[in-house]
């Protein structure tokens, strides 16, 4: 998201408190979908192969596990 957007974002949902990020919680929850920019994205906001290579690995180190479309989208990306 833009700057602009971002505030309006924390502004509309409660997060601000004069001009601070408040701790009380948002009464309404927002998607990570509902939130994202769509439409032409800037190339540096991509992750690189070897970002999700390390990604992967750290996941993997932790012994954390990946949702599956979050896992194949790495891997089809540190493939690259």
């Amino acid at each position: 998201m833009q700057d602009k957007q971002m505030s309006r974002f924390f502004e509309e949902n409660g997060f601000l408190d004069f001009g601070m990020i408040s701790q009380a919680k948002p009464e309404r929850r927002a998607t990570l979908s509902q939130v994202l920019e769509a439409g032409s994205i800037p190339q540096r906001f991509f992750l690189s192969p070897k970002a999700c290579e390390g990604i992967l690995r750290r996941a993997e180190r932790r012994g954390k596990k990946l949702p599956e479309a979050l896992h194949a989208a790495l891997e089809a990306v540190a493939q690259q």
